[in-house]
């Protein structure tokens, strides 16, 4: 039986509703493509990380594999771009964060990776053999306390130069206590890294005892945020020139040994994936 005009013509009416409510759906706009920088993420424990939508159209479901690993939610507040997503570690482990696009209906699926929180400082200056501008030493808040030392400045590759260890300690003294940071890698005799991988013989690592006193009170604050420490018991009196830089994001030092200076600031770069579990 072949179709009456009728029934041509009520086909018709009902494919142009269809596509008439899929234009008041989407206000007659361009849809756009879900995307995302790249497919895995590694996050930082207890920590807020945004991950940039590069591609969307500014209406998102999320979905958690493992809601015991990971928090995440949608960030619209800003006017500019497709939005971020807003992602909390709550566990070391991996999940898959799924995201759904819901006006185009894509779904995207990002490997999620949690890992311990860390500490960025960059070397700005100063005349410290080894630290020298632009490498950036990651401190690690594991039970270990690791810390990387890795090659930076624009355009660089980021190569891990040597692995170590660091330590926060303090002395005692008249007025209050003296504040350090210790860092443990192995060097030479002038106070370059060396790499005991790449040697015949085995080098011991070397402790670099650095006085991170007189520094503005927002540097104390933010290690005490980052490593649990308690400056009441460990800190000298901030003195009135620091108290009236807490906005400050530097970390001055001087190595006791050799009073070679490192100038430092707070970084917000990442590390590179793959060097924590």
């Amino acid at each position: 039986m072949k179709p009456t005009i009728i029934t041509k013509i009520l086909s018709m009416l009902v494919l142009t509703v269809v596509l008439i409510s899929c234009d008041d759906k989407n206000d007659g706009k361009e849809l756009y493509e879900l995307t995302f920088e790249k497919g895995s993420y590694e996050v930082q424990l207890k920590r807020k990380t945004p991950i940039m939508i590069r591609g969307g159209n500014r209406d998102y479901s999320l979905s958690v594999q493992d809601p015991e690993i990971l928090d995440a939610d949608v960030d619209l507040s800003s006017l500019i771009g497709m939005g971020d997503i807003l992602v909390t570690g709550k566990k070391k482990g991996e999940t898959i964060l799924s995201v759904t696009d819901n006006l185009s209906h894509e779904t995207v699926k990002l490997k999620i990776k949690v890992i311990e929180k860390y500490l960025n400082l960059k070397v700005v200056g100063g005349n410290h053999p080894a630290l020298v501008k632009d490498i950036l030493i990651f401190l690690i808040n594991d039970e270990e306390r690791s810390c990387y030392f890795i090659s930076g400045g624009e355009n660089n590759p980021r190569n891990i130069i040597t692995k170590g260890k660091y330590e926060f300690t303090a002395e005692p003294k008249e007025n209050g206590a003296t504040p350090y940071l210790t860092l443990t890698y192995a060097s030479d005799e002038k106070g370059h890294f060396t790499d005991a991988a790449k040697t015949d013989v085995s080098i011991a690592p070397t402790s670099h005892k650095l006085d991170i006193s007189g520094n503005p009170s927002y540097a104390y604050e933010y290690l005490a945020f980052l490593f649990d420490i308690d400056w009441e018991k460990l800190i000298q009196k901030p003195s009135e020139k620091a108290l009236r830089e807490t906005g400050s994001r530097i970390l001055n030092m001087k190595e006791v040994e050799t009073e070679k200076e490192i100038y430092t600031y707070f970084w917000n770069e990442r590390i590179p994936e793959g060097i924590l579990e």
